[in-house]
C-alpha cells in the first residue's frame, strides 16, 4: 500500500507544480513521514487499506458549477409563492428600433436577462409582466413594471427588482353601476405585500381624456372616498376605475380587473384648492389596456 499512496503523492504534486496552483500543506499519516504540498481545490477523503485495515487520506479535486451570467435579474412570486414559467419582456424607453427579448421565469421564481446592451443618454430599461386578457389568470396583475434603470453598461449586473404576481380585487361598486357622491370605491389590499401603495383611477375609456389618479398614493389601504368630481368628468357619462399598486423600489401594477361607473351627481362643493384635478396625462399603459 505504501508503494501505492507514494506513486499518488508523486503524481499530485506533478499537477500541483504544473498547474501553479497556490498549495495549502497537508501531511499524509502512515506513509513514512511524507509531506505533500496540496491545493485548496482537493478535498480530502480517507481510503482504507484491505492489507492493514489503515486509513489513508486521498486527496480528490472539488468541482466548483460556475454561477451563470445574469445582467438584469430579479424574482417573481404569486402570493408569496415562487412563481415558475412567467413570461417576461425586456423594455427598452427611447431606443428607436427595439424588439424586446424575452425570458421565463426558473422553477424558484428567478430570472434573468443576459448580454444585455448597454445605455445611452436619455434611454432606460425595465421588465414588463403582462396578462392576457383570453388566456391569462384574472387572479394576476393586469401588468406589472419593473423599476426603470437610466444607467447601465453592457457587461454590468443590475437587480431590476422582485415582485408579486397576486392581483388587487375589486369589491365596490360593482360593474356598470350608477353611484352617488360621496361615495367610497373599495378594493382588498394583497396582504403578501404590505409594504404596496394603493392609487384610485377614474378614467374616460374611449380616449383617456380625462384622467384621473390619486397623487400621492394612498397608501396601504382598501379604499378611497370621492367627495365631487374632478375636472373635466360630468354626471351621468361612463368612466372606468381600477387599481394601481406601487412597489418602494419604484416598480408598479394594475389590477386586472377594471370597472365601469356612472355618477348621479357631481357630488359636494369644495373650495377649489380642495377639489380633485385631472394629475396625469394618457399612461402608455391604458392604450394597451383596452379590451
Amino acid at each position: 500500500m505504501i508503494p501505492k499512496m507514494q506513486m499518488l503523492i508523486a503524481g499530485l504534486s506533478l499537477l500541483v507544480n504544473l498547474l501553479g496552483l497556490s498549495p495549502q500543506r497537508a501531511q499524509i499519516p502512515n506513509a513514512g513521514r511524507i509531506t505533500l504540498q496540496v491545493p485548496s481545490f482537493l478535498m480530502r477523503v480517507n481510503e482504507t487499506s484491505t492489507t492493514s485495515g489503515l486509513a489513508y487520506p486521498m486527496y480528490l479535486p472539488v468541482l466548483f458549477k460556475a454561477e451563470p451570467p445574469r445582467s438584469l435579474y430579479g424574482t417573481v412570486t404569486e402570493n408569496g409563492t415562487p412563481a415558475a414559467g412567467v413570461s417576461l419582456s425586456l423594455q427598452l424607453r427611447n431606443g428607436g428600433n427595439w424588439t424586446p427579448p424575452t425570458t421565463i421565469t426558473n422553477s424558484d421564481g428567478s430570472y434573468a436577462f443576459t448580454d444585455v446592451p448597454g445605455l445611452n443618454s436619455g434611454q432606460s430599461y425595465y421588465v414588463l409582466y403582462k396578462n392576457s386578457s383570453k388566456s391569462g389568470s384574472p387572479n394576476r396583475l393586469w401588468t406589472w413594471h419593473t423599476k426603470s434603470v437610466g444607467t447601465y453598461a453592457a457587461g454590468s449586473t443590475v437587480h431590476m427588482g422582485d415582485f408579486d404576481l397576486a392581483t388587487i380585487p375589486l369589491v365596490s361598486p360593482p360593474n356598470d353601476t350608477t353611484v352617488q357622491l360621496p361615495y367610497t370605491f373599495q378594493w382588498t389590499p394583497r396582504p403578501g405585500t404590505p409594504s404596496d401603495s394603493y392609487e384610485f383611477n377614474l378614467l374616460d375609456p374611449t380616449d383617456f381624456d380625462p384622467y384621473f389618479w390619486t397623487d400621492p398614493p394612498v397608501g396601504f389601504v382598501g379604499s378611497y372616498t370621492l367627495n365631487s368630481l374632478p375636472s373635466g368628468f360630468s354626471s351621468g357619462s361612463p368612466y372606468v376605475w381600477e387599481v394601481w399598486v406601487y412597489s418602494p423600489d419604484g416598480g408598479y401594477g394594475i389590477s386586472c380587473d377594471s370597472r365601469t361607473v356612472r355618477f348621479s351627481n357631481t357630488g359636494a362643493s369644495l373650495p377649489v384648492e380642495d377639489q380633485p384635478t385631472q394629475a396625469k396625462t394618457v399612461p402608455e399603459e391604458g392604450i394597451a389596456r383596452q379590451r
